[in-house]
């Protein structure tokens, strides 16, 4: 093999893997989107059904937990 032969395969090799960092890159970022997206979906979810508790905790003496969801109605 010459050594531009050897030159061109270096090349392909390296161009070969720099595409497949740059795939497993973009499926990690996907990945961890996909767990930041279930993550807030689930707070909201959840904020939503506690935020409907709020009354009942109240009337059963329970008014000291933290259930201040001001800030949450004002937005």
């Amino acid at each position: 093999m010459s050594c531009g032969e050897a030159a061109e395969h270096a090349s392909v090799f390296g161009r070969l893997s720099a595409e497949n960092t740059y795939s497993q890159l973009l499926q990690a970022i996907q990945h961890i989107g996909s767990i930041v997206s279930e993550h807030v979906t689930g707070t909201i979810k959840l904020t939503v059904i506690l935020a409907g508790h709020n009354d009942d905790l109240e009337k059963n003496g329970l008014s000291g937990v933290n259930t201040d969801w001001s800030e949450l109605k004002r937005k």
